[in-house]
């Protein structure tokens, strides 16, 4: 069994904004203007323990926690207008069990479920954000080639929750003035992983020496 601990990590972008058209007090639009963004993500926990049941059997179990309500408002430093995303997240969580079975000396099969407990809740759910809780599937190979090398490949979905997503968006038009359109969608997500591996061990493995026989 083990935790670990991953602390947040300051993240600095540098980019441009641009208007495509003349915006009302916004003197040298339309142009591009430099801008940058600076946010921290959030520091994680995780926790595990991993017990062999017999010389074929061992299961697993996992949780993991995520400081997401460190991330409020992602602001755009340098932007004329004082763009800003509202993010208002909550703590993040997952949990996930799997288990590993050998079926000879040289195949061994793997699988899991996991359930991933999303920071954005319904009522932070936006377009630029459309995430949800999700299941989460695994199943994988291993095949011992030789007593170094050993290949791998793992198929893993996740399958988000359908959520639904309401706003409004806010625009002005010439000689017409401002307008606000209310919408109502819903998230509808399914994710697709493949995966291979090739490991190779430098060093031998150590040599099984068998216990003598000792008869009378």
């Amino acid at each position: 069994m083990g935790i670990g601990y991953r602390s947040s990590i300051d993240h600095s972008a540098d980019g441009r904004q641009t208007f495509s058209a003349a915006v009302p007090g916004l003197p040298g639009s339309p142009g591009r203007f430099p801008i940058t963004i600076d946010q921290s993500t959030p520091e994680l926990v995780t926790a595990s323990i991993r017990q062999t049941i017999n010389d074929k059997l061992a299961v697993s179990l996992t949780g993991e926690w995520q400081n997401w309500r460190r991330v409020k408002t992602l602001i755009v430093g340098g932007s004329p207008t004082g763009s800003q995303l509202a993010l208002n997240f909550n703590d993040g969580w997952y949990v996930a069990l799997g288990a590993e079975y050998k079926l000879d000396p040289k195949w061994t099969v793997r699988a899991g479920v996991g359930y991933d407990f999303s920071p954005v809740s319904d009522a932070v759910r936006t377009l630029s954000v459309p995430d949800s809780d999700r299941l989460i599937l695994s199943g994988g190979l291993q095949y011992r080639w030789s007593p170094q090398i050993t290949l791998s490949a793992a198929y893993t979905a996740e399958l988000f929750q359908r959520a639904p997503i309401n706003g409004t968006i806010r625009s002005a038009i010439p000689n017409l003035g401002a307008f606000a359109l209310d919408y109502t969608t819903r998230t509808d997500v399914t994710a697709h992983l493949v995966s291979a591996g090739l490991t190779y061990r430098f060093d031998p493995p150590p040599a099984v020496i068998e216990a003598p026989l000792v008869t009378k």
